[in-house]
């Protein structure tokens, strides 16, 4: 018997052998084929070979002599308590915009082993690879390597109040004017260039072993491009684009010739939107938006779109212009958050469509508009553009579809000074609002981590005034934690999001 339990074993992967959990999965496996055995639907030879483990392996678990989650090897160098709570510290971290990687979490940790002097057999008290993957599949349920993506520090700073009073006063705009239940004169307008080359993907190509890339024909110099001004409402409807070239204005032929029906063109030193330009914008939008008065046209901050005399003469046309809140274009802008991205892609495609088809000629003003129009009959969908209007808040106006989770970032640069109290109108006056201290949950989280005596040494020297930084990272952590707390404990509370997260 024992030498088919060795056999058995012998099949199993390197990595499995002896019970080492490896899976997040493990122990589940386990209890399952001992629940298999019990209940009688399996023998123990059986559930040893569908679940992978052992007869000498189950057995021993279901006699009771060992315990189901014990393994072979040394004790482990953080209980489960402690990697969850770092685990959900890397969760908070990255939320914030401040994702460490491996190497930092490594060196966090050999920080954390050589100050606490925990027992472990790494070297030089630095954990390897093999401890760190083991790890992120012991934590998989919690955190998952991840690819960063870039954000402005101006945009990283934009907080849930901010936004939310946004959404308060918008909505109170829309009623005052009749609008809340009107989606076909609710409009955002914006601005994107087009590139005249197409991006690098993946194709068909010859095998790795020839060591060569495989090139990649732009289709004309990949950094020229070309700015159009598109518009669209809550509806789906999206008028002809308005296109802003560079000077000098071509006199052998009308760079329109092809190009969606209504479009108009502008010609600026340096092809940008300009605040004359957004004027004649204006009239084209009056003359595409219909004719029913007011209508709300949703614009960024952007200084040619804010003049005095802009707004002046939008009124006079029945146009009601109205700023999204700055730098937070990618969270409330519809077209920024369902249009552009669905409109480029079928962009890049007409690009290498063309290359494939005219070899040496590339896109440049002439053939702009005309492949422009194909690309936008190749994605436009009214669903697409009423969905981009859901998905940002502004129709329906739902400010919840922006949750704490998306603007966590700007608790990192968040104090008690720079945060406002939020602003409460009559709808709200009965909901009750959850307020928390980030520094003391903060404080709470990073005691989770400490061993007692650890934590009473921290406090001792707190109360013996030890005011010596540098010698300890982590405890000059916990007494900057600690003395903020003691100072907000007599503050005003300070509104924040449900997970206030870590501020380590």
């Amino acid at each position: 018997m024992m030498g088919k339990a060795r056999k058995i074993s012998e099949k199993r992967p390197q990595r499995l052998r002896g019970g080492y959990p490896l899976s997040p999965g493990r122990g589940t496996r386990v209890r399952k084929a001992l629940f298999e055995v019990q209940q009688k639907k399996l023998s123990l030879r059986d559930a040893s070979k569908q679940y992978g483990f052992s007869f000498g392996f189950l057995q021993r678990r279901l006699s009771g002599e060992v315990e189901v989650d014990k393994r072979k090897g040394p004790r482990p160098v953080f209980n489960k308590e402690e990697e969850v709570a770092m685990a959900t510290w890397l969760r908070e971290m990255a939320e914030r915009g401040m994702g460490l990687k491996p190497q930092e979490f490594l060196d966090f940790v050999q920080g954390v082993v050589r100050k606490e002097g925990k027992p472990n057999n790494f070297k030089d008290g630095r954990p390897g690879h093999d401890w760190y993957y083991a790890f992120m599949a012991r934590n998989a349920e919690v955190v998952e390597p991840r690819k960063e993506t870039p954000l402005e520090m101006c945009r990283a700073k934009v907080n849930k109040t901010k936004l939310d009073t946004w959404f308060v006063n918008f909505r109170q705009f829309l009623s005052n004017h009749d609008l809340l239940d009107k989606p076909k004169r609710i409009w955002n307008a914006d601005e994107t260039g087009f590139s005249m080359g197409s991006v690098p993907g993946r194709v068909i190509g010859p095998l790795k072993s020839n060591g060569h890339k495989v090139p990649h024909v732009s289709g004309g110099h990949s950094k020229q491009r070309h700015t159009v001004m598109f518009c669209g409402n809550a509806s789906g409807d999206i008028i002809p684009p308005y296109f802003v070239y560079p000077e000098p204005k071509p006199k052998g032929y009308n760079p329109m010739t092809g190009g969606i029906d209504g479009s108009k063109v502008s010609y600026t030193k340096k092809g940008w939107m300009d605040t004359a330009t957004f004027k004649t914008f204006l009239s084209h939008f009056d003359e595409h938006a219909g004719t029913d008065r007011p209508v709300v046209l949703l614009v960024d901050g952007v200084s040619s779109h804010v003049d005095l005399s802009v707004f002046q003469d939008a009124r006079g046309r029945g146009i009601e212009l109205y700023r999204l809140v700055a730098n937070a274009t990618h969270l409330m802008q519809p077209l920024d958050k369902g249009v552009f991205g669905p409109l480029k892609t079928r962009w890049h495609q007409v690009v290498r469509k063309h290359t494939r088809e005219n070899p040496g000629c590339p896109i440049g003003k002439q053939t702009f508009a005309e492949k422009l129009k194909e690309a936008f009959l190749l994605f436009y969908k009214p669903l697409t553009v009423i969905n981009s209007f859901r998905s940002s808040g502004i129709y329906p106006v739902d400010s919840t579809v922006i949750s704490c989770q998306v603007v966590k970032p700007s608790l990192t640069f968040s104090t008690t000074e720079d945060i406002p109290l939020p602003e409460h109108n009559d709808e709200q006056a009965d909901k009750t609002t959850e307020v928390t201290n980030p520094a003391m949950d903060a404080l709470d989280t990073l005691k989770s981590v400490l061993d007692t005596p650890t934590k009473d040494r921290y406090q001792c020297r707190i109360d013996e005034g030890w005011d010596i930084s540098g010698l300890s990272p982590c405890f000059d952590a916990y007494r900057k934690l600690h003395f903020k707390v003691k100072s907000v404990s007599t503050a005003s509370p300070i509104p924040m999001c449900e997970t206030p997260g870590l501020d380590l």
